[in-house]
């Protein structure tokens, strides 16, 4: 590939951040520049959307659109599509029958269309999710479960994920899209969608972005997103 995409998006965690870090004044930069040169500059991530906001708040960025809670919450041109308001009864299940007491010590983040559960030790996480991933077979529940490198955990009914960007973009159009873990495939496996990974995305990201014309950082997180969008701007004296 030879130019960048009209829309570029990023993943948060594990992509332009690891759990602690902030955004260098470098990589702040970079996005800004992106939207001045004329792209649509997305977020898409499993986080709660004030927490995407706050980020974006740090260097007064608007950016075109963000999609919080894995596609459950989007905000686009800074107003809210409440038509994506999600009442799962599947989710509404776990949340009613399942005794979240017998799971390993943990907190829950507050979001309005899943479930996130965060754990102190990726074993701890491990077992949580085997938990809940015999609870929706046996009661047949049509949920997702994702545990990340941050021992978060995830709980998505099915047929909400990151793609739902697409839904405001023509199909015509081509998107970039930087990201790093297993919520991210929905979205990077579609066929207008160039993945982008970082040296620390899972095999399946890496794959993808080979086999789709896209390329993988040899560095990790926002090093490694620096250092593809670095193939494209011209960026001079920015370091990380």
């Amino acid at each position: 590939m030879d130019k960048l995409a009209k829309y570029i998006g990023f993943d948060i965690d594990g992509t332009l951040l690891f759990a602690g870090d902030k955004l260098s004044t470098q990589m702040k930069h970079r996005i800004v520049k992106l939207q001045k040169l004329g792209h649509y500059v997305f977020f898409a991530s499993g986080k709660p959307m004030q927490y995407i906001i706050d980020i974006c708040k740090e260097f007064s960025f608007s950016p075109w659109a963000i999609v919080a809670e894995n596609g459950g919450h989007v905000l686009l041109e800074g107003k809210e599509d409440n038509a994506l308001a999600i009442k799962d009864n599947d989710l509404k299940c776990i949340s009613q029958r399942f005794n979240f007491n017998t799971l390993p010590p943990h907190k829950v983040e507050k979001k309005k269309s899943i479930i996130t559960l965060c754990f102190y030790t990726m074993k701890e996480g491990q077992k949580a999710r085997q938990s809940l991933i015999d609870f929706i077979h046996k009661n047949q529940l049509s949920v997702d479960v994702f545990l990340y490198d941050d021992c978060a955990l995830d709980l998505v009914p099915k047929g909400v994920d990151k793609s739902v960007i697409l839904n405001y973009i023509q199909a015509d159009e081509q998107v970039m899209f930087f990201g790093d873990s297993f919520n991210d495939v929905s979205l990077m496996s579609r066929s207008n969608v160039i993945p982008m990974a970082v040296c620390n995305s899972i095999y399946e990201i890496k794959t993808l972005a080979l086999a789709k014309n896209g390329i993988v950082a040899t560095h990790s997180a926002q090093k490694g997103v620096s250092e593809v969008l670095d193939l494209f701007l011209d960026i001079k004296g920015a370091t990380l």
